[in-house]
């Protein structure tokens, strides 16, 4: 397993920690207080942001800009936990909103953070020829950066579904169901919208492929439907109510973990794919070795040393990073 899959693994395992945390807090607090949540959630931000920075530090090439980003957009996130004002004058549930403005923010923050810290990964463009900039001390891949940012669904399904739940209640006297329907809708679209942003440009489209995402993405856009027709279904069903309401409930989720794992799994790079896309770029682009900072050509050169940009590094890096930069551009 790669030092990066290794890392991936682990920000899977913090957003577990984190989950177990907060609900320890909040227990110990011993109500959905203000004061619970609010301390519940400072300690949480905390946490986060030492244990990403302890994750990923090697893997970014931290400069004045990127230090000033992250230390602001945390700063942000912090300043909001400790003034704890909800967006909405929503009188008794004021803690509920805060908490899901505080996961929102949480997941912005978190994708934040992947842009600052690896935006030339996701758009070379953005590299500068003359500056050693390039995917940090060690090599960040465009898939591993998208993988980073989706695990930002996390908090942010959960601060949209909580934020929305109760915010809905501030703009409609209606009761259930139309909040939940509203909060699970727009976690769907959040979900749907952000799945397609990050991973569209590493998908070789086929009719094939677009029809399978296309429905998969209509699936869950229309799951929360059900919970609409919460009371009508209850009353066919009569006598089965508990069972009716855990399915209306969960029908969201399994519409969505069916959207997350069949994009994925028809997103997948074939073999022969990936064969014949490595035979479009032809023997000069497979067999080209580059300045992993700005790209110059190191073909020919007796030493390690870019003489474009002043690069220098081992002949070990730069074999490692034209590799994983073939695995990039054939996938």
């Amino acid at each position: 397993m790669h030092d990066r899959t290794v890392r991936l693994a682990l920000v899977l395992a913090l957003l577990f920690f984190l989950t177990g945390l907060l609900l320890v807090l909040l227990w110990i607090g011993a109500s959905w207080s203000a004061d619970a949540v609010q301390v519940a959630c400072i300690v949480d931000t905390l946490v986060a942001f030492v244990a990403l920075i302890g994750i990923w530090r090697r893997y970014v090439r931290w400069t004045v800009l990127r230090s000033i980003g992250t230390l602001g957009a945390t700063a942000l996130l912090l300043l909001h936990a400790v003034l704890w004002v909800p967006l909405l004058p929503v009188g008794c549930v004021a803690s509920g909103l805060c908490f899901g403005q505080s996961a929102l923010l949480g997941g912005f923050w978190a994708i934040a953070c992947c842009l600052v810290w690896w935006g030339p990964v996701l758009w070379p463009v953005l590299r500068s020829r003359r500056s050693r900039d390039a995917e940090g001390g060690l090599l960040m891949t465009r898939s591993a950066v998208r993988c980073a940012c989706s695990f930002a669904l996390f908090p942010l399904l959960a601060g949209t579904f909580t934020f929305t739940l109760w915010g809905s209640q501030y703009w409609s006297a209606s009761g259930w169901p139309l909040p939940g329907w509203l909060a699970y809708q727009a976690c769907a679209v959040v979900t749907v919208l952000l799945w397609f942003l990050v991973w569209r440009r590493s998908v070789r489209w086929t009719r094939r492929r677009v029809l399978t995402s296309v429905s998969l993405g209509a699936l869950v856009l229309l799951s929360p439907l059900g919970v609409l027709a919460h009371e009508d279904l209850r009353s066919a069903w009569r006598g089965y109510d508990s069972i009716v309401d855990a399915i209306i409930l969960a029908s969201p989720l399994f519409a969505g973990t069916a959207f997350l794992a069949g994009t994925a799994w028809s997103w997948r790079l074939k073999p022969a794919e990936a064969a014949a896309r490595v035979a479009e770029l032809g023997d000069e682009k497979v067999r080209s070795v580059s300045c992993p900072a700005c790209r110059y050509s190191l073909r020919g050169l007796p030493e390690a040393r870019c003489p474009e940009c002043g690069w220098s590094g081992t002949i070990d890096e730069i074999v490692e990073r034209s590799i994983n930069e073939l695995i990039e551009i054939a996938a």
